[in-house]
């Protein structure tokens, strides 16, 4: 059988095992507006009602960007009369800016190492023989932040925990640069049936627990991820990851996109306040772009002891939109936002209180989406 048919069926029995164990999320409400409709559409895009996979769908899911809006993922040839428009002359002339910033931070050589992987059939943006879409540059930019950063302190192996991972760029970049470590990914589980299939394409010999096999386990221990490469663990079982378990906790933007709820719960669990580092790229303010009134005050990052790098990131920051036929203009994201990279430990890891109640299971944890359909 082929690798790719032998991948899918694997997909396909763990959905059915997530649908064993009650762990869909789809038809949930609690998640806010804007996931609580993400939840309830885009399943059903590759996932038939009897529960199996819709092959095509699946291995087209970043070119149809399907849970994932990325910004500049059509064919942007120049030389085609439809990319003449001003809206996709200027989403052009942002890809380009994405290299450009690469170079400016030392990161392009990266990029060369560990170009654009075509699972999932995206457009992929090629320049100067570099091959890159917008969420790629980004996670590229983040990988040789944690190098530069916690490279030397990092021991090896060590478990790192994803939290809102979507389909798993930087789990993927974080493996291929440091084989020896071990990854948890935390997110809906329709999300991580894309991850599961993203890193099968991307890494056919990596060890995958899923629901399937992490159900017959108490709790997700280091003595049961020796077993495996990758813990897919979907929102409802965060709570079954071993406090201790987990070096390095990373969020890319979606601790943003979460009530302050389920923001405190997340960063009160015994799964963060036990691990070593910390590193999170959000916004300063999540409104206007979630209703969330979450601002960089609320995070963990105010112990300068404790703090090892802080920036304004230099990835997202603009984009271009149409103005009229064939013109663009700059579009400033609503909030800029942040990188921050720590030690966890003290009063400065513990965010503001609040009034945590209800099922930790329906938390919204997916990978980010911006007002103008651009996924950082």
């Amino acid at each position: 059988m082929h690798h790719d048919d032998a991948l899918i069926d694997r997909v396909e029995e763990e959905l059915r095992a997530q649908a064993a164990h009650g762990l869909l999320t789809q038809g949930k409400t609690n998640l806010g507006s804007r996931w609580a409709k993400r939840v309830a559409e885009e399943p059903q895009r590759f996932i038939t009602p009897d529960l199996r996979i819709k092959r095509e769908a699946l291995r087209n899911f970043r070119r149809d960007r399907i849970f994932v809006i990325e910004y500049g993922g059509v064919n942007l040839n120049p030389w085609l009369p439809r990319n003449w428009t001003g809206g996709r002359r200027g989403t052009r002339r942002r890809m380009i800016e994405c290299l450009d910033t690469l170079k400016q931070c030392g990161d392009v050589e990266l990029l060369k190492q560990y170009p654009c992987h075509p699972a999932g059939n995206p457009h992929i943006f090629r320049r100067d023989g570099y091959r890159y879409t917008y969420r790629w540059h980004t996670h590229i930019h983040y990988l040789n932040v944690l190098n530069r950063v916690l490279g030397p302190r990092l021991t090896r192996p060590f478990v790192a925990l994803d939290l809102g991972c979507s389909y798993a760029i930087f789990s993927y970049l974080l493996a291929s640069e440091y084989p020896q470590s071990r990854s948890i990914l935390v997110d809906f589980p329709e999300q991580l049936l894309l991850a599961y299939y993203f890193l099968g394409s991307c890494l056919p010999e990596v060890r995958i627990a899923g629901v399937k096999e992490l159900a017959s386990v108490p709790a997700v221990t280091r003595e049961v991820l020796q077993a495996y490469d990758v813990a897919l663990v979907p929102v409802a079982w965060y709570q079954r990851i071993a406090p201790g378990t987990v070096d390095l906790f990373t969020n890319f933007f979606s601790l943003g996109e979460m009530t302050r709820e389920w923001f405190t719960r997340y960063l009160s669990s015994p799964v963060f306040t036990t691990a070593q580092y910390v590193f999170t790229v959000n916004r300063f303010q999540s409104a206007p772009s979630y209703d969330s009134d979450l601002t960089i005050l609320d995070y963990p990052v105010w112990d300068r002891k404790q703090c090892l790098h802080f920036q304004i990131t230099p990835v997202t920051s603009h984009l271009y939109r149409r103005k009229r036929l064939f013109f663009y203009e700059t579009v400033l994201y609503p909030s800029q936002s942040f990188e921050y990279i720590g030690r966890i430990g003290g009063e400065a890891m513990r965010p503001r209180p609040d009034r945590p109640s209800g099922d930790m299971a329906m938390a919204p944890v997916a990978g980010a989406l911006d007002p103008n359909g651009a996924s950082p």
